[in-house]
């Protein structure tokens, strides 16, 4: 058959065992976790394949109108994880036949009975190969899971959902080429997922409690507070991509998709300072919060400093963050109202005086 028609996409093979989809599934913490997992089913297609799912699982008599959030379907598996009808032994594959990208299936004639095609894992089906090998580049490309993959793949997400903000759901992924890494035994999974949850407890602090748009201030604050636990694991880089997506109609898009890497740096005592002076309870955070406070864009500037310091190394970041600090302090000084927030300012500006001297 022509290219076209049938194309088997190489090194993408996977095996799992029964026994090893029921442990990860007695990993997901059940309750509150669940619950935030607000992402909604959309359209007919995807109520459809959400039943094809659970018929095909075993699992029978939930009604329709009840299953409208991820959270649900996956609290509805998590309940009936002990029962559920899946094969000893699973092998993934991804093919393209006929615009259709199959995931743990083999061929077209399945798709009737056991394909699902839930909308959420649609969302890059416009742009999603790209290569020199295949036709695809301009094509539009459909992706149909068996209900073994479809498990896995609400696992996948829930692992990497953080938090729904304004309408926004943010997740965070390995990159592909930490994937790879991980998968050639490079790094240790464990570990490298015990970070990645650390980050995204992180993340979701930082935009629930809504500091600032700025990216800038996002990637400082994570980079300074996953330092320790690099450090705690032997790790000496991660990367990461921070997904924010929104619901359209009956479509999701993905908004933006942002590369975060890490790199292990040396002083742990200098990482521990300058993450317990960007922490929630420290001042700038929580003055961040306001854009209309009169020290804002100092704050903005002492945090570009930091991020020169942190991200890229530069020891005069952390000098430019102490000069807009101590123009912080000046503005807010001057008025009797916020005279306990330029104290905070002022112990601050110890603190990293103190630091800057022994660089």
């Amino acid at each position: 058959m022509p290219p076209t028609q049938w194309t088997d996409i190489p090194h993408r093979r996977l095996t799992i065992t029964r026994s090893d989809l029921i442990s990860a599934l007695e990993k997901c913490e059940e309750g509150e976790k669940i619950k935030s997992l607000n992402i909604s089913i959309v359209g007919k297609n995807d109520r459809e394949s959400v039943l094809r799912l659970l018929s095909s699982l075993g699992i029978e008599g939930k009604k329709e109108e009840k299953l409208t959030k991820y959270g649900d379907i996956i609290g509805v598996i998590l309940e009936n994880r002990r029962n559920i009808r899946i094969s000893h032994r699973i092998e993934l594959s991804a093919t393209i036949k006929r615009k259709k990208v199959l995931i743990g299936l083999t061929d077209v004639g399945e798709l009737g009975r056991s394909g699902i095609a839930l909308q959420l894992f649609k969302t890059e089906r416009y742009t999603g190969f790209t290569s020199t090998e295949h036709p695809y580049t301009t094509e539009q490309l459909t992706v149909y899971m068996s209900p073994e993959a479809t498990l896995i793949a609400l696992l996948g997400l829930y692992s990497s959902f953080i938090t729904t903000s304004d309408n926004i759901h943010y997740m965070l992924f390995f990159s592909p080429e930490e994937v790879d890494s991980i998968l050639a035994g490079d790094k240790n999974v464990r570990t490298m997922f015990i970070i990645k949850k650390q980050a995204k407890d992180i993340l979701a602090d930082i935009i629930q409690k809504k500091y600032s748009e700025e990216l800038i201030v996002v990637e400082t604050i994570l980079n300074t507070k996953i330092q320790e636990a690099m450090s705690q694991h032997n790790i000496k880089s991660i990367s990461l991509i921070l997904l924010k997506l929104a619901r359209e109609g009956q479509t999701y898009k993905i908004y933006q998709q942002l590369p975060l890497n890490f790199y292990k740096r040396e002083s742990p005592a200098i990482w521990q300072l300058i993450a317990k002076v960007l922490s929630p309870s420290e001042v700038i955070l929580s003055r961040l919060a306001k854009n209309d406070n009169v020290e804002y864009n100092n704050l903005l500037s002492a945090i570009n400093g930091f991020f020169r310091y942190v991200v890229l190394g530069d020891r005069w970041g952390l000098y430019l963050a102490i000069r807009e600090l101590q123009h912080a302090y000046i503005k807010v000084s001057s008025d009797e109202k916020t005279r306990n927030v330029a104290q905070r300012y002022l112990r601050l500006l110890k603190s990293l005086q103190d630091l800057a001297t022994q660089l």
